[in-house]
């Protein structure tokens, strides 16, 4: 779990920073995340640390999504909720939708191993057009090791 506090702390940072320098205006942050996402107290805690100007904005597509803005909500943030892409819609619709929101932010945090194709799309657009991204990944699982036996 050390690692991904680390990344964590690494995004609350550069949000910070960003913050102050974008000062007065508010920083939009979209908040993004795989189906299979866990913890979940992860999301929490990245809402419930970031600097008051920020504006918290996600699709409500997933548990991440609709965790980030149940904690802006409870936390007292301002958010914009996007309705997802309808289940009918196919890949390159839901793709389109999440490019709109991305395309709308000033940072992105992406709750994933930043490969699944739920996600790395929007990370993708997100890079082309200069938004910086933070990657938060899951912990590993509880019977992995934690280093690999070198021999």
């Amino acid at each position: 779990m050390t690692s991904n506090v680390a990344q964590l702390a690494s995004a609350l940072h550069a949000i910070s920073v960003l913050a102050i320098q974008q000062s007065p205006q508010e920083l939009r942050v979209a908040v993004i995340g795989s189906h299979t996402f866990t913890p979940l107290s992860l999301v929490t805690s990245l809402i419930a640390h970031l600097p008051a100007s920020c504006v918290v904005v996600a699709n409500n597509a997933n548990k991440v999504e609709q965790q980030a803005l149940a904690d802006a909500r409870r936390y007292g943030y301002n958010f914009e909720e996007h309705a997802p892409a309808g289940e009918h819609d196919g890949d390159e619709a839901t793709n389109e939708k999440n490019n709109a929101l991305i395309q709308t932010t000033s940072v992105v945090v992406a709750f994933g191993d930043g490969n699944s194709q739920e996600i790395s799309t929007s990370i993708s657009s997100a890079r082309k057009t200069g938004i910086p991204v933070f990657i938060i990944t899951p912990p590993p699982a509880r019977n992995a090791p934690i280093q690999n036996t070198l021999f």
